[in-house]
């Protein structure tokens, strides 16, 4: 997936938006620099607008503009390739799923799903 597709795929509305770059945000944050990371964060955290972010950090909007940008991108791309946030869906997933079957006593599907978990994690060479 693209990565200026990805936000799509979170969802159509700006909330959703807001909150799958949130998640990336706290994924990957690190990897941005100090001020993309800044003013990301003025954006999503402290629902500040371009103009106000350029005024606050002494930057032209459109400074502002191409670093958010910017910064988004390079939070979907790191997700395509590394793919944290999906394996910990995946993982929370699965986990109650799991939680679930045991709930209703059926140890014996759950732990059908530990072991495929377990021989899927093996096989991409993770390990459980």
């Amino acid at each position: 997936m693209k990565a200026a597709d990805m936000l799509d795929a979170f969802g159509g509305d700006e909330v959703e938006k807001r909150l799958a770059l949130t998640k990336l945000m706290d994924a990957y944050g690190a990897l941005l620099t100090e001020k993309q990371a800044q003013q990301l964060s003025m954006t999503l955290n402290e629902d500040l607008s371009l103009s106000e972010i350029a005024e606050e950090t002494g930057t032209s909007r459109q400074a502002v503009y191409d670093s958010v940008h910017r910064s988004c991108r390079q939070l979907c791309q790191a997700e395509e390739k590394l793919g944290f946030i999906a394996k910990r869906m995946d993982a929370a997933k699965k986990l109650s799923e799991i939680s679930a079957l045991l709930e209703k006593g059926n140890a014996d599907k759950a732990a059908a799903i530990v072991k495929e978990w377990k021989e899927k994690e093996e096989e991409d060479g993770y390990g459980v």
